[in-house]
């Protein structure tokens, strides 16, 4: 939806996870705003415990890869 806004409580420490529906991530440090396009998967702040499940596919094969970022807490 356009116009929607992200809220979470962190400090200026804290890092933000954005995955995109193509499977490219970025961790970043916090701006005071940031547009980041229709793509966006999903936010949040980093969690070791968190796992993401990635399904993807090629000509050949289909795939399914279960995983965490690792971040520091």
């Amino acid at each position: 939806m356009a116009g929607e806004e992200f809220r979470t409580d962190c400090t200026k420490f804290d890092r933000l996870l954005l995955v995109f529906r193509d499977g490219r991530y970025k961790v970043i440090e916090l701006p005071e705003k940031l547009f980041v396009g229709p793509d966006l998967l999903h936010v949040g702040l980093p969690e070791r415990d968190r796992v993401f499940t990635l399904c993807y596919s090629t000509r050949d094969a289909s795939y399914l890869k279960r995983f965490t970022f690792g971040a520091r807490s």
